[in-house]
């Protein structure tokens, strides 16, 4: 997570917004936080927002987007720059900040973005992290094999055994269910992506290259970003409750 530094917000469109990264949150303004070792007569101390947000990263659930307005506000007395009533930045600038909403207390986060490349699948940093875990558990259950013997089909293409896979995708299935999909989510429902698969490649010639070749893909969660609500009044509810 990367402070931006304090300059006027149009500077700092003009110096980060062309950085990309998969791997780094940018995080804009500064903000009055609290410190666990307050001294009488002195205020509180101005840190960088990014310190309000890694604070917020550090203790938020996996699939949790750091933006979640039922999480609670951030532990943050006041903001040198509230996105809420000024809107500085885009959505496409993918730089985070932090923000008030009208009629109700607290400093939150506005949405959890990486400074990714325009149309990356590592749009959130919640999104990253499922994804290092998935890597992670699909790595550890994959160790599990490393130089054991497999069977081959005996017809000249060296291709795995079907037996031999399915035994290998068990084991990485189960732990993948395990990790990614069988824990209570922030949401307070099972898993922390919508659908996720791991396939072995059954046509890799394993007699000549020693090597397991597989694919695994997840459906993340995506975040309600805005609403589109029609109100008005009506002689018949039936036209609405299909």
């Amino acid at each position: 997570m990367m402070d931006c530094g304090a300059d006027t917000s149009a500077n700092v469109i003009t110096s980060i917004v062309p950085f990309a990264s998969n791997r780094v949150a940018v995080v804009f303004g500064q903000a009055d936080i609290p410190t666990l070792n307050p001294r009488q007569g002195w205020g509180t101390p101005r840190f960088p927002a990014s310190f309000a947000l890694a604070e917020r990263a550090a203790g938020a659930d996996l699939s949790e987007n750091l933006g979640r307005r039922a999480s609670g506000s951030l532990r943050v007395f006041s903001i040198t720059n509230d996105e809420g009533p000024s809107q500085a930045f885009i959505e496409a600038h993918k730089i985070n900040t932090l923000r008030t909403y009208d009629g109700e207390s607290g400093i939150f986060s506005t949405n959890g973005y990486l400074k990714s490349a325009s149309g990356s699948d590592f749009l959130y940093w919640d999104w990253g992290r499922v994804i290092d875990r998935i890597c992670r558990v699909v790595y550890e259950a994959q160790q599990q094999w490393l130089l054991k013997k497999v069977r081959v089909l005996t017809d000249g293409t060296g291709r795995l055994d079907p037996r031999d896979a399915a035994r290998i995708e068990t084991m990485v299935r189960s732990a993948l269910k395990s990790e990614i999909l069988d824990p209570i989510n922030a949401e307070g429902f099972a898993g922390h992506v919508s659908g996720l698969e791991y396939v072995v490649d059954l046509s890799n010639n394993v007699l000549t290259t020693r090597q397991l070749k597989s694919t695994c893909r997840a459906v993340p969660l995506p975040p309600i970003e805005s609403f589109a609500t029609e109100i008005g009044f009506t002689d018949s509810l039936g036209s609405i409750a299909a």
